[in-house]
Formats: structure tokens, C-alpha cells, sequence
């Protein structure tokens, strides 16, 4: 499928409360200004802000390298310059070694049958122990990760993921059949 972001989930809004849909939409928070948000010049807003966590803001997080928005940045790049993450097709990838019931493989694979790409996720709480996945890999490259313990080495029949940090997750480019 295609993805999407619901506004402000790239800075981590929560949205406001109760069920419909305009109570969700709250206005996006561009300043660390408490009255507006960068949102309106009006003396009061149109709509209530509720209070959120600090630094849920475009202002704040911009410039933070280890914030959200600029992680979103960093995902919404690789897509766009990655065929297989564009335009490929998805299987899940079997993992025959190792990995807990959190973590979680998918092989992304250009329309060519070319580029190949491996996205390895730890769901999970706890940091996950290194497991091996079944796709050849024989010069693999991680393109972007988020918690990877150290390089990810070649492999003919399968490919071993370094120990992965809660809620970490890796893409790593396998090359072409």
C-alpha cells in the first residue's frame, strides 16, 4: 500500500480528544509559542491546542538530528531515492535462525527484478539477539537503521542481522538477483 502521514505525526502530535474527526485535527504546531503555535496571529485560536509533550513542534525539531521529524525526513528520502521502497513488490522474509515473536523481516524487490531491499524490524521492548534471515545477501549495505549493532555480512542462503534495540529497525540492500 501507499503510505501516508496524518499531519503532525511527524513531530509526534497526539491529536485531540474524542471521536470525531475535527476534535483529531488539531492545528499543527509549528513555534514553541504556547498561545498559537505558529498556527494563527489571531489573540485566540479557532480551535482549542491541547497541551502536548515538549518539543512537539517544526520549530524545535528542525535543526534536532535525533528528533522525529527529522527521522521522517530521513524515511521519506530513502523511498523516494530507492526503487524497490517506491515501487516494489513486498513478501515477508523468513527469519530461520534466531528472532522472538517481535521481530519481523520483509523483502522489498524493484518491479525489474532488480534492486532488493531487506527491512528488519524489532518490535519489541527488549533488545533482540542477532538472527538470520533466508535471503542471499552477497554484498550487503545498510542503507538506514535505527539501533543496529554493527555491520551486516555477506551470505549466500541467508543473511544474519546484527542484535537490534528496541523498536530498532534496519534497511539493508541486498543487490539484484
Amino acid at each position: 500500500g501507499t503510505p501516508f502521514l496524518y499531519y503532525g505525526e511527524e513531530i509526534g502530535m497526539q491529536g485531540g480528544a474524542g471521536g470525531a474527526d475535527e476534535n483529531k485535527r488539531t492545528p499543527m504546531r509549528w513555534t514553541q509559542d504556547l498561545r498559537s503555535h505558529g498556527f494563527t496571529t489571531a489573540e485566540k485560536p479557532w480551535f482549542p491546542m491541547p497541551d502536548e509533550l515538549p518539543r512537539t513542534d517544526v520549530e524545535s525539531q528542525r535543526g534536532d538530528r535525533a528528533s522525529l521529524f527529522v527521522l521522517y525526513q530521513h524515511l521519506i528520502a530513502l523511498r523516494t531515492r530507492e526503487k524497490a521502497l517506491r515501487r516494489g513488490t513486498t513478501a515477508r522474509a523468513e527469519i530461520v535462525e534466531g528472532g522472538t515473536a517481535a521481530t519481523f523481516a520483509l523483502l522489498r524487490e524493484a518491479p525489474d527484478g532488480g534492486d532488493r531491499i531487506l527491512a528488519v524490524y524489532n518490535l519489541g521492548e527488549k533488545p533482540a539477539a542477532p538472527f538470520k534471515v533466508a535471503v542471499a545477501a552477497p554484498a550487503p549495505r545498510v542503507l538506514f537503521e535505527e539501533g543496529l549493532a554493527g555491520a551486516v555480512p555477506p551470505g549466500d542462503a541467508a543473511v544474519v542481522i546484527p542484535a537490534l534495540a528496541p523498536r530498532g529497525f534496519a534497511f539493508v540492500q541486498l543487490g539484484t538477483n
